[in-house]
């Protein structure tokens, strides 16, 4: 079974070294369709920190007010 957390490693690892967090919400959001599943942009971003905590997805907050990451390492 597809999951939350890994679909939203998979979308991040095909986000450019820049992007937004609605973009990666939105590509984790149209593949769980497929699986009658339907998160919401909250629960997408925890199992990024998620992920990040288990050093599976590094990236910074590049710009807090518009919800930015960077990619790093």
């Amino acid at each position: 079974m597809e999951t939350i957390r890994k679909q939203t490693h998979k979308a991040f690892n095909e986000m450019p070294e820049t992007f937004s967090a609605i973009s990666l919400c939105r590509l984790v959001q149209d593949r769980m369709k497929a699986f009658k599943r339907f998160p919401m942009d909250g629960t997408i971003l925890r199992r990024l920190r998620e992920l990040r905590e288990d050093g599976l997805t590094p990236y910074e907050v590049f710009d807090s007010a518009k919800s930015i990451y960077k990619k790093v390492g």
